[in-house]
């Protein structure tokens, strides 16, 4: 059975996608809504089979990009329109590509593995070592450091008008964060996985216990203050993921109930920080443009939020007079280097930015792949990711190493949300995949045991 749902995915899926697309506009695009749910079920339950992992990373790729184009063949705002054929062309074969690129990683690399006899590696999981978790514990503190120190910086920068507390909210929110110290006051988001981690590896005393706690509580604490939910649900969502790696058996009636409540906990915080925001009344309503406008607005602003994304990337697909050739994709080389703030480069980097309205800003994944390539940049980043995205499952579930569930989970993160922004041309990512990086240099430079290290000592050996 599992070797049949195997073999038909690809075609039923190809199928499936294709019949969706004729049938945009037909029935008001309830039709194509429909068959891309039932695309998303037929390649869900293929994945889940296949290894039973439900954060597979295939698995929340086409949860969220086929849901994202699905709500989109609705057409509910005046800020639509029918799709072309080259759109189409893009979100399909992006998938595909992916899809295609991760099993043929995977399975080239089990087949190296079961030729070579590899062996779990001993990068993973170093449970009968002191100081291996002692170093986890001193990365989780640092960071929490890190991230006040620089949320103080930009406090003073700003004469304390923090978002939460200002007047005009919105307004603060857009401003409030200094160049390059901005980086490591969302740092924090890293701690709840490296504190699940580190609690995997053996029992915890309760002052290590109470420092993870409010370590914890910074994090969460930021992103409210700035009224980041991005940061609010990355910072919430990534020490689940991690939960999932470390924890080989979960009883599916504890999943079920965990990820209503789960679900509920992020809807109800969503609500609750656009609320903070304080919009003029009226803005929202406006810029939504909503066909029938006595929508809700719980309605209106979750649909909007992720429809318009496909949106934005469809006026690019239409629109776009001339490629990049990777500057979009390079940014955040040019941006964490500083070579961005040299002469003229501003002006070099300079591309033209496409969107259905100005105050919308934000893009699908495929945004600046599109815009430095065309098509070939959509397939060949699909391929790239693929590839990147079964190497790095292997690191986080053979090896369990920290670097490893750490990629994962930011992985993860970017796969459930694919329909929002380019997550892989955004500088901040990259200074995430650069810290977890360095921070793995640390905790896994050779170790040596609290008793070794009593008898150099008493040597007088460094």
């Amino acid at each position: 059975m599992k070797k049949l749902v195997y073999i038909l995915r690809y075609p039923v899926g190809i199928l499936l996608f294709l019949a969706a697309a004729l049938c945009q506009g037909a029935a008001g695009g309830i039709l194509s809504m429909s068959l891309f749910f039932l695309l998303i079920l037929a390649e869900c339950s293929s994945v889940y089979l296949e290894n039973k992992n439900i954060i597979d990373l295939r698995l929340l790729l086409s949860l969220s990009w086929f849901f994202g184009i699905g709500l989109s063949a609705l057409k509910l705002s005046h800020l639509q329109k029918p799709w072309g054929a080259m759109m189409w062309i893009v979100c399909g074969g992006f998938f595909l590509m992916f899809t295609a690129a991760y099993d043929l990683t995977g399975y080239l690399y089990g087949k190296y593995r079961k030729e070579k006899a590899v062996k779990a590696s001993p990068s993973g999981m170093r449970r009968e070592d002191p100081l291996f978790r002692k170093r986890i514990f001193r990365v989780i503190v640092i960071i929490t450091v890190l991230a006040l120190l620089a949320f103080l910086a930009e406090c003073i920068a700003f004469d304390f008008q923090i978002p939460i507390f200002a007047v005009w909210k919105y307004e603060q929110y857009s401003v409030f964060h200094l160049s390059g110290i901005g980086y490591f006051t969302v740092l924090p988001v890293l701690t709840g996985p490296l504190a699940v981690y580190f609690l995997f590896l053996g029992k915890s005393s309760l002052p290590e216990k109470f420092v993870l706690l409010f370590c914890f509580a910074v994090a969460l604490l930021i992103p409210l203050l700035v009224l980041s939910k991005m940061q609010m649900l990355f910072t919430l969502t990534v020490p689940v993921f991690a939960f999932f790696i470390l924890q080989e058996k979960i009883s599916k009636k504890k999943l079920f109930f965990g990820t209503v409540i789960f679900g509920i906990l992020i809807v109800v915080l969503f609500v609750f920080l656009m609320r903070l925001k304080d919009y003029p009344d009226g803005y929202l309503q406006g810029i939504f443009s909503f066909k029938k406008e006595d929508t809700p607005m719980m309605i209106q602003y979750p649909y909007i939020y992720i429809v318009n994304n496909y949106e934005n990337l469809n006026v690019l697909v239409e629109n776009l007079q001339a490629f990049s050739f990777g500057k979009r994709q390079l940014y955040p080389f040019f941006a964490l280097s500083g070579v961005k703030f040299l002469p003229g480069i501003s002006d070099f980097l300079a591309t033209e930015i496409y969107r259905t309205i100005e105050e919308l800003t934000t893009t699908s994944i495929l945004y600046d792949a599109y815009g430095d390539f065309g098509l070939f940049g959509a397939l060949g980043f699909g391929a790239v990711l693929g590839a990147l995205s079964a190497w790095i499952t292997e690191l986080a579930y053979s090896k369990k190493s920290v670097s490893g569930v750490l990629f994962y989970v930011q992985f993860a993160y970017y796969m459930l949300l694919s329909f929002f922004t380019t997550w892989f041309s955004n500088p901040t990512s990259w200074f995430y995949f650069a810290m977890t990086a360095l921070m793995a240099v640390y905790i896994y430079r050779p170790l040596r045991t609290l008793r070794d290290r009593k008898k150099r000592k008493e040597s007088g050996i460094s």
